[in-house]
Parts: structure tokens; C-alpha cells; sequence
């Protein structure tokens, strides 16, 4: 009862506490893992997205990934004992955990990158979360309640003030460059930083204004099957950020919040339908159905590009591009064309806006999905 949940079937439970290392015939926690990282992402993204209405994505990603990234998951295991459940055969693995620990208290709420968290804590409660959820049903209500309890404190975005550190991170990320920091604090009073091993110190687009408001929701009434209760919601999913409007938001809160949904179902689904289906096999799976070609090869097979509102000249030369590739590969090019990013993010917005206008319901979202929009997965 450390987590306030009494399992129907215990045996998800001690699954979930199970890992890969222990024994070769007990099941491990990695298919509950790979469900409950998407569940615990879209659990989060909806709290915050309804908690922050003002607060844009480039702040809502990364106050989600701060309390659901492998430090502040780790810290939750330990917090609530579950190291000391964790079924493990690997000795080197409970030492790395007591070195997590014994490091914590010199750093109370996170690290932003200083310690080396063991991604098998993070893995547990991902696990546990994953377990809680298929036990209750697939409730995400009730997984919510347990996980709310799970991850206090909860990160808010007065705790994720700008940090240097943080910012050093985001910086090497955005340009792929390697970053590494060597903790000589105790010995000199200082952090080394390695950068790749390196010891460092507007035109108007007419086409779109030919679509009047009332001719997008009926056109995309058509090709959903769904019709929206907040006409504005689905005028928002079709406003790219470049166009300007005082009185509609841009996509991009739709999007951020339709990629967890899409994510999560994806998940849920694979998870349900492929049982014996190692997870390395389901990550695959999930990301050839959710990546950036196949969303943009959604998005053009409905033709939802023609009903966006943008003011991106060259995105019609980007379209024709992407047409004359996905010709000469019909399904997928595993990366071998580049995909206009801005049509899978039309998905994932229109994705976010029918999961809100339905009142969060997953049952819908998934409906329209799976019926209309994308109907067929892989």
C-alpha cells in the first residue's frame, strides 16, 4: 500500500518490480515501462496544459520533462522505498542506487544534469504507474490519482527558473553536441564541462483565405466524422503561429497536448493488441505510427494543410516536394525523405482539439482516429 493501490491481479505488481536482470524466466517490467512513460507523459501534459492556460509550449515541454525525466522519477523511488522492492540480479546496479542516494540530500529538489540518476528507479515507477493503469482498467483517473500522489512535489514554473546548467543542456541538445559534467566540487570547488570530450569552458498565403471558417468546420466535420461543440478549438488546431490573429492562439499548446494523447493511444493500443511483444519492438512499432512522415503523410492524404492558416510562403514548394517523394515510397521511407514538420503538427493539434472539445475523452479521440483519420496502423 506504499502507493495508496490495492492491485486485483498481484502479479503486475511483482512484474512491475521485476528487472530484466533477475531472472530469465520472470517476466520484467519492460512492456509496463513502455505503457506507463506514455501514460505518465499524458497524465502530466493534461494537468499542466489545464493548470498554465497562458503558458506557451516552449515552457510547457520542459516544465513536463522536469517532472517526468529520469532524475525526478528516480528521486520519486527513492522517496517512496521502491529500491528496496526492485527485484534485481546485477550488484552493480544496487551500488549505482546507494551512490544516488548518498548524493541527494547536496542537491534536495534536481540536479538539472549534475548527478547521474539510475534509470532503473525511473524505470520502476514508470512500470508501476504502466501496472496501476492496465490493473484499473486502463483508468487513467484513477492511475492519476495514484501517480498526483506519487510525484509530489510536482514541479511548477516558478520552480524551473532559468538555470545555467539547464540552459547549457538545452543549448548542446538543440546544436547535437555532447555534454559531460565532472563533479570535482568537494575536491576544488568546481564543475569541469565536456562539450563532444572537449574540456570547454511576412507575405500573406491567399490559397488559405479561400476557406471561410464555416466552410473548414463543415469540411473537416467530413473527414473526422466529428463535429466540434467550440468551433474555435478547431480554428485554433488550423492557425500556425506565423499567422497573425488577436483573437485566436496559435496551434501549438493543441500540439503539444495532442502529441501525448496520440502517443499514449498509439501505446495503449500496441500494448493490448501485440501481448507477447518485446518493448523494443513496441517503441519501433509506436514511432513508425506517431513519427514526423507519418503524420505529414496523414496529414496530406486528408489534404488538412489546404485549411491551415499560416503565412509560410514556402510551404507550398514543401508540400509539392514531400508529394513527388511519397510517390516513389508509398508507405515509409524510414528517414529517407524529409517530412514538412508543419503538417504532422496540424495532426497533433486537430488530435489535441477534438481530445479537448470531447471533455478529455480518450474513448472519442481514439474513435475518430482509428475510423477516420487514421485507418489503418502498422
Amino acid at each position: 500500500m506504499i502507493i495508496g493501490y490495492t492491485f486485483k491481479n498481484r502479479s503486475l505488481l511483482h512484474e512491475a518490480f521485476t528487472h530484466p536482470s533477475y531472472h530469465k524466466d520472470c517476466g520484467s517490467y519492460e512492456r509496463l515501462e513502455y505503457v506507463g512513460d506514455s501514460v505518465l507523459s499524458l497524465l502530466i501534459t493534461k494537468e499542466q496544459f489545464s493548470l498554465y492556460p497562458n503558458l506557451p509550449p516552449g515552457l510547457l515541454t520542459p516544465l513536463r520533462a522536469a517532472n517526468v525525466d529520469t532524475e525526478k522519477l528516480a528521486r520519486v523511488a527513492v522517496q517512496h522505498n521502491f529500491h528496496r522492492y526492485i527485484r534485481l540480479g546485477t550488484p552493480i546496479l544496487k551500488k549505482q542506487i546507494q551512490a544516488f542516494i548518498d548524493v541527494l540530500p547536496k542537491h534536495p529538489l534536481h540536479s538539472h544534469g549534475l548527478i547521474n540518476a539510475p534509470k532503473v528507479l525511473a524505470d520502476v515507477v514508470e512500470s508501476t504507474v504502466g501496472a496501476v493503469f492496465i490493473d484499473s482498467d486502463c483508468s487513467v483517473d484513477k492511475t492519476w490519482e495514484v501517480a498526483s500522489d506519487l510525484l509530489k512535489p510536482i514541479i511548477t514554473p516558478e520552480m524551473l527558473q532559468t538555470n545555467p546548467v539547464k540552459k547549457l543542456f538545452e543549448i548542446c541538445q538543440k546544436y547535437k553536441l555532447k555534454v559531460k559534467l565532472v563533479d570535482l566540487w568537494s575536491e576544488e570547488g568546481t564543475y569541469k564541462v565536456f562539450v563532444n570530450n572537449q574540456l570547454r569552458g511576412k507575405e500573406n498565403n491567399e490559397e488559405e483565405e479561400k476557406y471561410s471558417q464555416e466552410k473548414r468546420v463543415k469540411a473537416i466535420k467530413d473527414i473526422t466524422g466529428y463535429e466540434f461543440k467550440d468551433p474555435i478549438l478547431l480554428q485554433q488546431a488550423f492557425t500556425h503561429h506565423s499567422y497573425e490573429d488577436q483573437n485566436c492562439s496559435s496551434n501549438e499548446r493543441l500540439e503539444y497536448i495532442g502529441d501525448s494523447v496520440l502517443n499514449f493511444l498509439i501505446s495503449k493500443e500496441h500494448f493490448l493488441m501485440y501481448p507477447d511483444l518485446d518493448p523494443g519492438k513496441l517503441t519501433r512499432l509506436r514511432s513508425v505510427n506517431v513519427d514526423t512522415e507519418k503524420l505529414a503523410r496523414v496529414s496530406f492524404k486528408h489534404e488538412l494543410y489546404k485549411f491551415l492558416r499560416h503565412n509560410k510562403p514556402l510551404l507550398a514548394g514543401q508540400i509539392n516536394e514531400f508529394r513527388d517523394a511519397i510517390v516513389e515510397y508509398p508507405l515509409h521511407s524510414s528517414g529517407l525523405i524529409d517530412a514538412p514538420k508543419v503538417l504532422a503538427d496540424i495532426v497533433e493539434s486537430l488530435v489535441g482539439a477534438i481530445y479537448i472539445d470531447s471533455n478529455f475523452s480518450m474513448d472519442t479521440t481514439w474513435k475518430v482516429l482509428i475510423e477516420n483519420i487514421f485507418t489503418t496502423t502498422n
